[in-house]
C-alpha cells in the first residue's frame, strides 16, 4: 500500500480470491518512515479499514499477531 494515507481507498487486485470485504477489519502492516510528521514505528502496524477506506491504524500487539492465520 506504498503512498496511501488515511482517507485513501484501495484498488482491490483482479487476482484476489473472493470477494472485497465491505465491513471493518483490520490487516498487519510495515510502517514506512512517514515523510510529513517523522513517524518511525517499529514493527508491525494494523491498517483499519471500513470497506475499501483506509480508516487509520494502531500499533499490533503480540496478541494481535498471534490471532492472524499467517
Amino acid at each position: 500500500m506504498y503512498g496511501k494515507a488515511i482517507g485513501d481507498s484501495i484498488a482491490w487486485s483482479d487476482r484476489a480470491e473472493g470477494e472485497p470485504r465491505t465491513r471493518r477489519f483490520e490487516i498487519p502492516g510495515c510502517q514506512e518512515r512517514c515523510p510529513s510528521c517523522g513517524s518511525d514505528i517499529e514493527g508491525f502496524v494494523l491498517v483499519q479499514f471500513d470497506g475499501d477506506l483506509i480508516t487509520g491504524y494502531r500499533e499490533a500487539t503480540e496478541e494481535d499477531m498471534e490471532s492472524f492465520d499467517w
